[in-house]
């Protein structure tokens, strides 16, 4: 476990995870200006730290020490990807030229767009993570 660890320290073992089982990852570090700390972006401020991909699977992590919360903006990123989340429902076809409803035993493919995976994770999660991960 990594209980009592810092988020910097906490955010680089993840790193290792990462690397370690193969995944695509990127994280937006924020950098000290003249202005103070930023993180050059344009959009909705908040995105969650991490966007990890290794098909079929992708994931939007966020990583917090034992005591801080998300903010109001991170907190809006985060729930609108649990939004994002998605049961597999059948949606009508069009077959040579007839809608039909389709079926999970129909042999025709059904394109299926990939529901994220959404997650707060903390260094006393370590072990969850790691299991996610590999």
């Amino acid at each position: 476990m990594s209980k009592g660890i810092s988020e910097t320290a906490f955010a680089s073992q993840v790193e290792d995870l990462l690397k370690l089982f193969g995944w695509r990852w990127c994280h937006f570090r924020p950098a000290l200006t003249g202005a103070g700390w930023r993180t050059a972006m344009t959009g909705n401020k908040g995105m969650l730290d991490y966007i990890c991909a290794r098909p079929p699977r992708l994931i939007f992590a966020e990583l917090k020490d034992e005591v801080k919360d998300m903010t109001d903006d991170q907190k809006a990123w985060f729930d609108v990807l649990m939004d994002c989340q998605r049961t597999l429902v059948g949606q009508p076809l069009t077959v040579d030229g007839k809608t039909r409803q389709a079926t999970l035993d129909m042999t025709c493919a059904i394109p299926v767009l990939l529901t994220p995976e959404v997650y707060l994770w903390r260094p006393s999660q370590f072990d969850e993570v790691k299991r996610i991960l590999e």
